[in-house]
Formats: C-alpha cells, structure tokens, sequence
C-alpha cells in the first residue's frame, strides 16, 4: 500500500478580496497500510487537509505524494462527512459508483461491488434504496462505496460523527474489519480523541487554524483490537494525555 508524504503544506482561501491560511506549513508522513489520525478543533483546516492530498485542491505551497507520485483527483478515496448516497440508486448501484467514476465497466463495477455487500453482510440490502436504510446503514454503504473506489488510499472527514455511542461503536468495529481486509492506508479526521485512540496507529494533534502540527503521538496498543479497549485504564490515559496536549497548544 502506498505512503502518503505531506510536505511544508500550506493551504490558504481567497474570499471577500482577503485571503485566509487554512493550512501552514504543515509536514506529515503515514506510513503505507496504517491509519493517521489527524485530531483537532473545529473549524481548524483538516477538511481542507484532506481535500488538498485528495488533490482537489491546489495548495499555495509544499508537496504531497501518494506511492512516490504528486497526488491528483481519482487517485485515492475521499469519503466526506455526509454519506452522500444518491436516493434514486439501489444500494448495489451507490457502492458501484466509485468504480464507474474510476473507468471500470458497468457490468464489472457492479459484480465487485455485490461481491463486497456480501463479503461485509451488507448483500442483503443490495436491492434496497438508502431510504429505507439506517443511518448506520448508510455508513456501511458509503464506507464501502469509498473503499471500492480507492482501496489503496483512505481520506475520511469525520465519519462517525452523527452517529450515536451504539452505532458508533458498532461501526467501528465493522470499519476495522474492513481496513484489516484492505489494509488501505488511511487519514481519518476526527475531533474525538478517544475515537482517534482507538481506531489509529498514530495521531497528529493539529492546532486551530491555521492547521499547523502540534505533536505526532504513536498509538501503543497492539492489533487486532476490541470493544474492551474502550473501558481500559490505558486508553484513558491516553485520551487524558491527548485533550491536555490540545488544550496546551489552544490559544489563550
């Protein structure tokens, strides 16, 4: 799987005749099959983090490359904070849209994604319309949908955020089971830390915006994980130590 490499990154906005910096200078490296998390408050520039190494952004400066090569659109898997399925589609047709978009035939783009339903207990709903589906449900589509699209290269915003603790947590646990299938390489942007803790290999602490690295943090728990990690002393140090790094870089 390929290594994401963000270098000396800077993002900035133009609007009402001003320009605004989103991002500065920021440098990360995610090591190829791992899962970053990038951790911080709102409003502080990681959406635009993700959207500039999804290449749909031109950054002011710096340099990103996924696998040795200068990113651009298509080349990995964005999935953004709303699940985005498209009403009038099938379940089967949503997770295949990826594929289309990428330039797989029709035909072949629909027997992989039908093979993917099946494979993460999502073949039943094949049929169905996201209607019908919970908001879990929907999750489990749109992650697959993103997965199938770009299995090498994850880019999650926020994916659990609407969910409740249940589902949350059960999605999780769903979303584990399909990066150990993949072992895509991974960036999921999140302001939970104990999410980020329990989910990633390593953290970055990001600050308000502009979005400039505050600390990398390696995760020390060992995989394949569990629920009971969730209630361990361990990971509420953890989650401690990461909010105090936060609000040590907050400004005052």
């Amino acid at each position: 799987m390929p290594e994401i490499v963000i270098d000396d990154l800077s993002v900035a906005y133009r609007e009402r005749g001003g320009e605004f910096l989103a991002v500065d200078r920021l440098t990360l490296r995610v090591g190829d099959g791992s899962i970053m998390a990038v951790v911080g408050p709102s409003g502080a520039g990681k959406s635009t983090l993700l959207a500039a190494v999804a290449g749909l952004i031109e950054p002011r400066s710096g340099r990103i490359s996924v696998g040795g090569v200068p990113t651009r659109p298509g080349k990995v898997g964005l999935m953004p904070q709303e699940d985005l399925l498209l009403p009038w589609l099938t379940v089967l047709d949503n997770a295949a849209l990826g594929l289309e978009f990428g330039g797989v035939p029709v035909r072949e783009a629909r027997e992989r994604a039908l093979a993917a339903l099946q494979d993460f207990g999502l073949g039943a709903f094949a049929r169905e319309h996201p209607s019908s589906l919970s908001g879990g449900m929907r999750q489990r589509v749109s992650f697959l949908r993103t997965a199938l699209a770009g299995q090498d290269v994850l880019l999650l915003d926020e994916p659990f955020g609407s969910l409740d603790a249940l589902t949350r947590a059960e999605l999780h646990m769903w979303f584990l089971g399909l990066w150990q299938a993949y072992r895509s390489t991974v960036i999921l942007v999140t302001h939970d830390v104990e999410e980020a803790a329990f989910l990633a290999d390593t953290i970055a602490l990001v600050t308000a915006r502009p979005a400039r690295v505050l600390k990398e943090i390696e995760v020390p728990f060992s995989r394949p994980r569990d629920l009971s990690l969730m209630g361990s002393p361990r990971l509420g140090r953890l989650k401690a130590d990461l909010l105090g790094e936060l609000l040590s870089g907050a400004p005052r």
